[in-house]
């Protein structure tokens, strides 16, 4: 429970602080120079999936397994740091080409420049290490520091309608501020010391971390590729009251995370050494803790959308109260899917086994979202998302079922 509660924390440093920027950006940005900044995150946000690269399932687990041997923990850190390292340099690389060479990203190329900083923080940060070790507390700490220190930069710098490059320099700044916090923090405590890393060793860090990379890189389609979607598809306006709407209804889904990640260490381990009473008693109290706190948010968003769009995100962003309604329930849908794939797939080793759920879900979401989007604008790219998330919590039952998982 303390190590959830630091989680929370974390998560809620995480959605918090973006939150706190969104009015003071939606009043002050145009609305063109808004919708280009988030088109700009989104498109970012793929690359900065690369670097993740499933480690944070991967890496975590090798950790968990690794916590009595200091020796191995430095050589999972240094190969797992050296992998995610080459993979921010192709990234940056990539994403600088496509920015420049490709005629819709080159209507706001410095834009997208301004949020690739998120890319080398998110690369650099040991998040993956810290939880391992279950060092929820200085997460907690680094974390909730790099996220509000943003803040008052922006308010001191950011006063004039035109700094959009500026806006999205800072808003996409935490991670960078984060990876620094982190990385002092382990070479300060010895978590793990630096060893000469032989391609070999990278080479399986990237094996092991590539069905979860696939299985994120799938999930990204029916996520930020839905900003994407309504911005060709679709008004600024709808592009904008969306993904204001979004960012609300990723605060309130955040609390799965935090849930979710203080028990995976745990259910890594009873996955090694099976104790169905410790099992069912983790399992019912996480599910409990989880669907709640979505229901709760579910109904805050439902009940509250007019009042969140008015007085939150401002009189220009009144219409984005429909976008509050219809998304309001999806979080207590990918609950579910979280349990199951984190907790019983997931802890069990079978990362390859869900990917292709991902992987089948992540394109056909992609057709048929698209589809939805052009003919019905917004209604129809909301309807595509509960679609795909309950498709994909059927897919993982069914899985679970077959690999013969106990669920309780």
């Amino acid at each position: 429970m303390r190590n959830i509660i630091y989680l929370v924390i974390v998560q809620g440093a995480i959605y918090l602080a973006p939150l706190l920027m969104l009015p003071y950006l939606t009043r002050l940005l145009p609305v063109a120079d808004f919708a280009a900044m988030v088109a700009a995150q989104a498109f970012v946000q793929y690359f900065v999936l690369v670097t993740d690269y499933g480690f944070t399932i991967t890496a975590t687990r090798h950790i968990v397994f690794a916590r009595e041997d200091q020796q191995q923990i430095s050589r999972i850190y240094s190969a797992t740091m050296s992998a995610k390292m080459l993979l921010a340099a192709g990234s940056m690389l990539v994403c600088l080409l496509l920015t420049l060479l490709v005629p819709a990203l080159r209507l706001n190329p410095v834009i997208t420049i301004a949020c690739m900083i998120g890319i080398l923080g998110n690369a650099l940060f040991p998040m993956w290490l810290l939880q391992g070790l279950e060092k929820m507390k200085q997460l907690a700490l680094i974390t909730a520091a790099s996220r509000f220190l943003p803040l008052p930069v922006l308010l001191l710098l950011v006063t004039r309608p035109d700094q959009a490059v500026l806006a999205a320099l800072v808003v996409n700044s935490p991670a960078a501020i984060g990876a620094v916090f982190g990385l002092l923090y382990v070479r300060k405590h010895r978590l793990a010391v630096w060893h000469r890393v032989e391609w070999a060793a990278i080479r399986h860090q990237l094996t092991e971390g590539w069905a979860a990379f696939i299985g994120g890189m799938a999930t990204s389609f029916y996520t930020t590729m839905n900003v994407l979607l309504l911005n060709g598809f679709s008004t600024p306006q709808q592009v904008s009251y969306f993904n204001a709407s979004d960012k609300i209804r990723s605060a309130a889904q955040g609390f799965i995370q935090p849930v979710a990640a203080a028990l995976f260490p745990k259910f890594s381990l009873l996955a090694q050494k099976p104790d169905a009473a410790q099992l069912s008693k983790l399992m019912r109290m996480g599910s409990a803790v989880m669907l709640l706190l979505q229901l709760a948010g579910g109904l805050v968003m439902y009940f509250g959308a007019e009042l969140i769009a008015r007085y939150y995100l401002g009189p220009g962003f009144a219409d984005a109260a429909w976008y509050l309604r219809s998304l309001a329930f999806l979080p207590l849908v990918i609950a579910v899917a979280t349990i199951l794939s984190q907790w019983r797939l997931l802890a069990c080793g079978e990362s390859k086994a869900l990917s292709k759920i991902y992987i089948l879900a992540g394109p056909l979401h992609l057709l048929y979202a698209a589809w939805m989007t052009r003919e019905w604008g917004a209604p129809g790219l909301v309807l595509s998302l509960f679609i795909t998330e309950g498709g994909i919590t059927l897919a993982m039952l069914l899985l679970a079922k077959r690999k013969r998982i106990p669920l309780f």
